[in-house]
């Protein structure tokens, strides 16, 4: 009822539905997320990426912020996100409430319009750091000229490279591919395959562990527990 009230006015005005756009890519919190990012339940929607020049970047949400409200109302999931932000015409002014680094905050987006289906919606004995990665299944390397042009991966991106994954390894289970870039680890960036494992030595097993990744154009997090 409330989509028909939006969208039949829109009709009659443009002759045809225009939506909302955000300008976030995101997904549900699991309970691996909830865990790793410090969060009071698995309630909100969990942003992977910000568009750039999108209204969520205008109005500062960054990767990682999980949001849970706009407008006051609730947000309990990814699709719940999507249908409310969709139903508003581009324009319409929004109080986003999110959580970042286990803090609630609120921002002020306005809406965009929604071009078209193209659009992102919205520890025991010490290791060496190639035995800290290949713990979990991973082959990585550090960036250079020639692996960017051959995985075409812009200049802007910093982090270590992804050159195999070992099958049914925690690393495989994850959803991590070859070609991926690793750029944080648990909100930190890694510029080098060194400090990338350093960062895994200090990881003690069972705990859940979170990396953000470059992968194809757009940006992502993957969250699995230390074996």
């Amino acid at each position: 009822v409330n989509t028909a009230k939006t969208i039949l006015p829109q009709l009659k005005e443009k002759g045809k539905v225009v939506r909302g756009y955000l300008g976030v890519n995101i997904t549900d919190v699991t309970a691996e997320h909830q865990e790793a990012f410090n969060l009071p339940s698995r309630e909100g929607a969990l942003v992977h990426d910000v568009m750039e020049g999108s209204p969520a970047e205008k109005a500062g949400l960054k990767h990682g912020d999980v949001i849970v409200g706009i407008n006051g109302k609730p947000i309990k999931s990814q699709r719940e996100l999507i249908d409310t932000v969709s139903s508003m015409p581009p324009g319409t002014k929004v109080e986003l409430e999110i959580i970042r680094e286990g803090k609630h905050k609120t921002l002020t987006a306005t809406l965009a319009e929604r071009k078209g289906e193209g659009e992102d919606e919205e520890e025991g004995e010490s290791e060496t750091p190639q035995e800290a990665a290949a713990r979990l299944g991973l082959d990585v390397t550090d960036l250079n000229a020639r692996l960017r042009r051959q995985f075409d991966i812009p200049n802007s991106v910093d982090g270590v490279l992804v050159q195999d994954v070992e099958d049914l390894s925690v690393a495989d289970e994850a959803g991590i591919m070859p070609g991926d870039v690793i750029l944080e680890v648990n909100g930190q960036a890694v510029d080098s395959v060194d400090e990338f494992n350093q960062k895994l030595e200090k990881l003690r097993s069972g705990q859940a562990v979170r990396l953000y990744l470059y992968r194809q154009g757009s940006k992502r997090f993957v969250v699995f527990r230390i074996p």
